[in-house]
């Protein structure tokens, strides 16, 4: 291998140890708005208009956003595993 296949496999290497820290950091802050929606649309409150709608939206809407960007970023991860590892 040339010194400059070494460099771009090395950069390759990085990126994809980058890439599946971010998904990691995504994936914990999907699941703390999961359970922040599921606390706010809290079934065994009776009034449906004492519900935290409002705020359970904003979760929902932040973990739709991550559900997308973390969407992407697998398929990124996917595709330099697969580069990588032929």
């Amino acid at each position: 291998m040339t010194p400059e296949f070494n460099h771009e496999l090395a950069v390759f290497k990085g990126q994809l140890a980058e890439l599946k820290q971010k998904f990691n950091a995504e994936q914990l802050e999907a699941h703390a708005n999961e359970t922040v929606v599921r606390n706010f649309l809290n079934p065994y409150i009776s009034d449906i208009t004492d519900l935290s709608v409002d705020q359970a939206k904003a979760a929902m809407d932040r973990l739709y956003n991550l559900w997308v960007e973390m969407r992407k970023r697998k398929e990124t991860i996917d595709r330099l595993e697969k580069d990588l590892n032929g």
